[in-house]
């Protein structure tokens, strides 16, 4: 079970709901959120993990306006293997290489 304070609070993430949205435009995400807030006491998001989607980084802009956007891992490696299939595939090592630049590397000097 997730403990609810101690030295580990702080590193517990969470998935705070779902929904689905049938207008996938800004307004939406923006009333979407919203609606999130109350069940989170108030407390606005300090990180969001996304696809990128324009969307909802402009929604999310709007209502957690300190929030930092990040790009999730599986999104982060799909993007590759669409825009660049072709590097991926006739370069050797090309892709052990990125994984090791997402994966290892911690400050962008070893980038």
């Amino acid at each position: 079970s997730k403990p609810t304070g101690g030295p580990f609070h702080s590193l517990w993430g969470g998935i705070f709901g779902s929904a689905f949205c049938c207008h996938q435009i800004t307004k939406t995400f923006e009333c979407l959120f919203k609606v999130f807030i109350k069940p989170m006491n108030g407390k606005h998001l300090k990180v969001i993990l996304m696809d990128g989607d324009s969307t909802i980084v402009a929604a999310v802009s709007l209502i957690w306006l300190e929030a930092h956007h990040h790009l999730c891992l599986w999104h982060i490696f799909q993007n590759p293997s669409k825009k660049i299939r072709h590097v991926m595939n006739e370069k050797a090592g090309f892709k052990e290489t990125l994984t090791n630049c997402v994966l290892k590397c911690e400050d962008g000097d070893s980038f």
